[in-house]
């Protein structure tokens, strides 16, 4: 039999990440005395959707209209809250437990593909401390949910590429499956990840006839249960796609940037703008409807009419995504002398690197050092991040992991601020890939040094 905790200090690195797990969220709710500091903008719409879940088995809003931008995946999750007579503490307590089980998924995952017990235990280390894992722990949204089901399923996919099972690509299908019913971002990825894994297996040369029909099977079951919330939501409201997240997504964000950005105006500004320009939310569902299909076809048309312009704005956001938002409140000092920034990077963005270090310096020097020492910090992870995709025990495991990540980089990196958020998925395969990379260039650094002893 496997085993997998050999090397004891990661018990103790474990029991740090379940217990910081329980004691921020208990803090907080001692300290503020009240269940509204685990809310944000989007929690009330869950909680509605899940009340009309737990009390009369339909899925709706709270004028009692069928629901058609939320998902029901975090909904149901929040049922158990419900039925149990605290939506708030409950649900945060399952937050707790399913964070706690990505991390010990990572330590999984990290020993499954390379066998390496050092890059395994600073995969968890870093895991355990990671401050957005844990800020969405107590936060009442998608996150947490989202990130441990798509966590589950790299860990089954990953044993499917290793045994070539049915079971394990069953297994995988659903899964991926549940991820979507939960955050909508993932609607295209079975279509990218099975084209993709194909590309990879056949320059590999270990794409074999029962490895296409098991992807096919795979593409088939996502497919398949994808629709059927499609067929639900045109049955009852004549609305075809799987979440009208997604119109409002491309106009209120992406389209919202690009509008921005050719105004010279800031993105929340706008955001604004629009919002109060076209009131879906108090139309009757027919009229919301096609209100949902005009925003959408007016946000490609914004975007389709500047490509490039609206390029350069993504690829900002990709850059911010990786970026920003590794340390809390790291830039809270520097919005009270400059005014609101958008991270590290809003500053470079905005002002330029000579202008950037004279407001840095200005205001004080050891914040200039930080945000030195912080852009160093994050350069050396991603050289790491990279180092662990290149070695040689790289493997379809390890490109299935690549590729859901970039899936969720690219889509994500274009709806609007608080780019970190959208990291929160991608987050178990950074820990992995950027401590197995630490741990490749440590290994040869030793090496290195008793060659020159």
């Amino acid at each position: 039999m496997k085993k997998y905790l050999t090397f004891k200090p990661i018990y103790y690195v474990f029991a740090f990440a379940l217990i910081i797990r329980i004691l921020i969220p208990l803090t907080d709710y001692l300290t503020s005395h009240s269940l509204e500091s685990f809310y944000n903008t989007d929690t009330p719409s869950y909680i509605s959707t899940a009340v009309s879940l737990a009390y009369s088995l339909e899925f709706n809003n709270y004028k009692g209209e069928p629901e058609i931008v939320r998902t029901p995946g975090y909904p149901i999750f929040m049922v158990i809250g419900l039925l149990l007579g605290n939506i708030e503490l409950v649900t945060i307590f399952l937050q707790v437990i399913l964070s706690f089980m990505t991390v010990f998924l990572i330590y999984k995952i990290s020993f499954e593909l390379f066998k390496d017990e050092l890059a395994s235990f600073f995969a968890v280390l870093f895991a355990s401390i990671d401050w957005v894992l844990i800020l969405y722990t107590h936060t009442l949204s998608t996150e947490t949910l989202f990130t441990f089901i798509v966590t589950l399923f790299l860990y089954y996919i990953i044993l499917y590429f290793k045994n070539k099972t049915l079971r394990y690509i069953v297994i995988s299908a659903i899964l991926l499956t549940m991820s979507i019913y939960v955050r909508p971002i993932g609607y295209y990825l079975p279509i990218f990840f099975v084209f993709s894994m194909t590309a990879y297996l056949f320059f590999k040369q270990e794409l074999t006839k029962k490895v296409i029909v098991h992807l096919l099977i795979f593409l088939i079951l996502t497919g398949g249960l994808v629709t059927l919330w499609q067929i639900r939501n045109y049955k009852e409201t004549g609305y075809s796609k799987f979440s009208a997240i997604s119109d409002i997504n491309i106009y209120f964000y992406n389209a919202c940037s690009l509008l921005a950005e050719k105004d010279g105006m800031p993105f929340i500004i706008m955001h604004e703008k629009l919002f109060h320009s076209i009131d879906i939310n108090n139309q009757q569902m027919q009229k919301r409807v096609q209100d949902y299909n005009i925003i959408r076809s007016q946000g490609l048309k914004i975007i389709f009419n500047d490509p490039i312009i609206y390029a350069k704005i993504h690829l900002l956001g990709m850059y911010k995504m990786l970026i920003d938002g590794w340390f809390p409140d790291y830039y809270k000092w520097a919005e009270s002398n400059v005014g609101p920034i958008d991270g590290i990077s809003g500053l470079l963005l905005d002002h330029g690197i000579k202008e950037t270090f004279y407001i840095l310096s200005k205001v004080h020097r050891f914040e200039l050092l930080y945000y030195i020492l912080y852009y160093i910090g994050v350069i050396l992870f991603y050289i790491a991040v990279m180092t662990a995709i290149i070695d040689k025990r790289s493997n379809a495991g390890v490109f299935a992991l690549i590729i859901t990540a970039l899936y969720l980089w690219v889509i994500g990196a274009g709806l609007g601020w608080v780019m970190y958020r959208f990291r929160h998925p991608m987050l178990p395969t950074f820990c992995i890939l950027g401590r197995m990379g630490m741990a490749i260039i440590y290994k040869k650094l030793v090496r290195y040094s008793k060659i020159y002893e």
